[in-house]
């Protein structure tokens, strides 16, 4: 699954907290980094997605959704997670 000692060291956190939103935040991106394949690049985004689901407010993940975005791919998850102010 992850490839580099920093993404095991950030798989092995989440284990350990997978309530965490920066968990997920840090796995779908050491994930993101080293996907090869689209389902690998598909669970990436779903732990991206999962931390904002659990901070609606995560910058980076939101930034990540949104930069996913711009290609179309991701557009859905980005607006399904917008804040109402």
């Amino acid at each position: 699954m992850c490839s580099t000692a920093a993404c095991q060291c950030t798989h092995a956190r989440w284990q350990c907290d997978p309530r965490s939103a920066d968990a997920h935040y840090g796995l779908g991106t050491c994930l993101l980094g080293t996907a090869l394949a689209e389902a690998e690049k598909e669970l990436a985004m779903k732990h991206i997605e999962r931390a904002v689901e659990i901070d609606p407010l995560h910058s980076q993940a939101l930034a990540k959704l949104a930069a996913a975005s711009v290609g179309g791919e991701y557009l859905s998850s980005v607006r399904s997670f917008q804040v109402n102010t």
